[in-house]
């Protein structure tokens, strides 16, 4: 059990939670066993009692898992749950199952009025509990994965990152301009001939990129902060994606390098939604590699999207290539992850992290070629360890506005 701090968290309580769990699974179980041919299946259920098919599909949701916390997690409240149990009394169920059942429902709502303000106090506890025990599960599973993808791909990486800067356009009104700082920190190729690329690609159809000026030839590796800094790269184009693809025949610990990039995109991102647009922007950052790290930021200014939370989703890239967030249809290739975007803080400086030597230096430095104001943006970030190999992590942000729908 996670041990949390505060008068909701304790480790008593969680495990005072868990064993109500328990119980709660045992006793209602025994009930619906008595409410006819098995498997019972929620609409059924809802039909021979008279009830609120919600309510029994969450029962029977809870009672699918064998995890305590994730049974009250998903369980109905305590006054839902006597809605049940006094259905199917009336229904024939033994008064023997049904007292069982009712004293534990009893102290279910004993527990609520003892330690919480409302069941969304106890939700957030559990909802953190459960997340903490799928990404210690996950992180075993993931970690093997990327064993296993080194092995066969024979290229190892320490950190990714991934960086958008979002910015009101200074040329047109209405329109977001876009930054991105990617990098591959510590990548390493381990058999010769092993081809190694980052790929970029533009998301919508009128998305471009322009020249940042850094470079008399529209370089875009930012060679001041590659290592080493003549990284043989060649670039190429093919149609609306670049391929930065390493070259040479260096092998080993020994030829680790460290590859930084910047590529803008000009008015890219309305500032509020627009009728020929998806309400739904997004950035993202793809995993080619096997890398052990992956940090995806976006740096959203203060002026653009004010009131916009953003969620994250990743989606499996193996089969179908490259997902767009915004389409229903791709909701079957989402990974079910216990990942999760936060902000971390205001400004660039913020996102400094101790596996990414000069991230933000690199940042902070072609922000300044834009005269752009380091201290102007909320800070969001999705940091995975082990990141699944073949998937795309997306951090998306939605524009509400209702006379759009």
């Amino acid at each position: 059990m996670p041990s949390t701090t505060g008068p909701t968290g304790s480790v008593e309580v969680l495990e005072r939670i868990a064993g109500l769990g328990d119980r709660l699974r045992v006793h209602l179980a025994g009930v619906v066993a008595q409410l006819g041919d098995q498997p019972v299946r929620p609409q059924r259920l809802a039909h021979e009692l008279h009830l609120n098919k919600d309510l029994t599909s969450r029962l029977m949701s809870a009672l699918s898992s064998d995890e305590p916390l994730a049974v009250m997690y998903a369980l109905p409240g305590p006054v839902p749950l006597r809605l049940f149990l006094t259905a199917a009394a009336d229904h024939g169920t033994s008064t023997s199952s049904i007292d069982l059942a009712r004293r534990s429902v009893d102290e279910f709502d004993a527990l609520l009025s003892e330690y919480f303000e409302d069941r969304s106090e106890l939700d957030a506890l559990l909802g953190t509990s459960i997340r903490d025990a799928r990404r210690r599960s996950e992180a075993a599973a993931k970690q093997a994965m990327f064993r296993g993808a080194v092995g066969i791909k024979g290229v190892s990486c320490e950190a990714a990152c991934v960086g958008f800067m979002i910015h009101p356009s200074p040329t047109q009104s209405g329109w977001c301009d876009t930054l991105m700082v990617g990098g591959m920190i510590g990548l390493r190729r381990l058999r010769p001939g092993v081809n190694i690329e980052y790929t970029s690609d533009l998301a919508e159809s009128d998305h471009v990129r322009a020249p940042l000026g850094r470079t008399p030839d529209g370089d875009s590796l930012l060679r001041e902060f590659c290592s080493p800094q003549r990284l043989p790269i060649e670039s190429i184009v093919e149609s609306r994606r670049v391929r930065y693809r390493l070259t040479g025949d260096a092998v080993g610990l020994r030829s680790a390098i460290n590859l930084m990039l910047a590529e803008y995109y000009p008015a890219n991102h309305p500032l509020q939604p627009v009728l020929d647009r998806p309400r739904v922007r997004y950035v993202y950052a793809t995993i080619e590699q096997p890398v052990r790290r992956l940090v995806l930021d976006a740096f959203i200014h203060r002026d653009v999207w004010p009131k916009t939370t953003p969620s994250l989703a990743i989606f499996d890239t193996v089969l179908q290539g490259l997902a767009d967030p915004v389409d229903p249809g791709q909701a079957a290739r989402r990974l079910d992850l216990a990942e999760s975007v936060e902000q971390i803080g205001t400004g660039i400086s913020c996102a400094r992290h101790k596996s990414l030597p000069r991230y933000t230096e690199a940042l902070m430095s072609v922000a300044d070629g834009l005269g752009w104001d380091h201290k102007a943006f909320r800070t969001f970030r999705c940091e995975i360890l082990y990141p699944v190999y073949g998937s795309q992590v997306c951090i998306l942000f939605d524009l509400h506005r209702p006379d759009l729908g």
